[in-house]
């Protein structure tokens, strides 16, 4: 039985007609249609000829109308604007409004791209306490600073490409010879013995202040826990800016002036200074 063979369509996108290519360029983003001139010579002949085509392309999907000279090469001006009006993740132009120039990665990308995944950005201290990285670790990869999203007040945060850190960080594994859980059971019994350190650092502080009130005749002073006392015993700023802690002397200063003794406290100040430098 003889088989008869179809012949072979030589249809290619060389060949299509104008009006084939205005049907599927109307189904692309105009981001798209770029690269599509790039598929052969002849393709990119015929499209960049359609002068009038990316003219219409222009003031319809970018809202960009063309005047002068610049009318005359509406397919130049779009490249001109490729570096700023397309994302260079998805290469899409028709965006609801224009890309963000993202500074670490050093190029355009629209909203929905900045914030996959592969483009995350992390802080050193999120490097350090999850991936146990440490400082020497993080010299070799690209770093910005920006401001601190917590405190106006406070220093730069560094971050770091998420992705280049987990590399990191597993390369160092590799060559430390552990895993994982292991560095969460060490990092779990370094915070058990830190928070026993701060529970015996704040117990001696409890009963140093109890001993100086109740050298200077304060009441009560086993169950006095003022705002004062709380932050002493803690050993928290006073003034940050200055570096200065909260120290004996000024916690029984505030206690004597605005509990018991507000009207003897002016009399007694020098001798209860006496009292705590010798304690």
């Amino acid at each position: 039985m003889e088989t008869t063979q179809r012949p072979q369509s030589n249809t290619n996108l060389d060949n299509l007609p104008i009006v084939v290519l205005r049907e599927i360029i109307s189904y692309l983003d105009i981001g798209h249609v770029v690269p599509l001139t790039h598929v052969n010579q002849q393709l990119r002949d015929t499209l960049i000829r359609e002068n009038g085509l990316w003219l219409v392309l222009l003031r319809t999907r970018l809202n960009t109308k063309l005047s002068g000279e610049s009318k005359n090469n509406a397919f130049q001006e779009l490249l001109r604007r490729l570096p700023t009006l397309r994302c260079s993740n998805c290469l899409r132009m028709e965006l609801r409004r224009r890309p963000f120039f993202d500074p670490f990665w050093n190029r355009p990308m629209c909203d929905r791209c900045r914030f996959a995944e592969k483009y995350r950005l992390i802080t050193a201290y999120t490097a350090k306490k999850h991936y146990f990285l440490n400082e020497n670790d993080l010299l070799d990869l690209k770093t910005i600073s920006k401001e601190n999203p917590h405190s106006k007040t406070a220093g730069h945060a560094r971050y770091f490409s998420r992705g280049s850190v987990i590399k990191k960080s597993d390369l160092k594994r590799e060559t430390t010879n552990t895993t994982r859980q292991e560095q969460l059971a060490k990092r779990r019994a370094r915070s058990e013995r830190a928070k026993e350190g701060q529970t015996r650092s704040h117990e001696r502080r409890r009963n140093k202040i109890k001993e100086i009130l109740r050298h200077v005749g304060f009441p009560c002073p086993d169950t006095h826990n003022c705002w004062v006392v709380k932050r002493y015993v803690r050993h928290t700023w006073q003034n940050f800016h200055e570096q200065r802690r909260w120290n004996a002397l000024d916690v029984v200063t505030r206690c004597l002036d605005q509990h018991y003794f507000a009207s003897d406290t002016e009399t007694d100040n020098e001798d209860m200074h006496v009292d705590v430098v010798d304690q």
